[in-house]
């Protein structure tokens, strides 16, 4: 069974044929794919230090021109507002 994961560059990526209009919205440097933009993608770990280094390559690529809606997540700053990538975004959640 084909889980619609695939991987490339070291970041995951959906198949369009399962997740709907992802197209390869997923994969930083693929923003150029804005008519298959995806709708809602959480961010987990993003402060951490892989998690920001993909952030600063996703703002470099304009890879989240191809999101929606990003929803940010944290433990400790829950309600506060989330990092800057160059759309207004919701309060970080729990």
């Amino acid at each position: 069974m084909d889980s619609g994961l695939r991987r490339n560059d070291g970041f995951l990526n959906f198949s369009q044929n399962n997740a709907g209009n992802a197209g390869n919205a997923g994969n930083a440097g693929n923003a150029g794919n804005a008519g298959n933009a995806m709708k809602r993608v959480g961010f987990v770990g993003w402060r951490g230090m892989v998690g920001s280094v993909l952030m600063q390559r996703m703002r470099e690529e304009n890879d989240f021109d191809a999101i929606e809606e990003p929803v940010f997540f944290t433990t400790s700053q829950a309600g506060q507002q989330g990092p800057d990538i160059g759309k207004a975004i919701p309060l970080l959640k729990d």
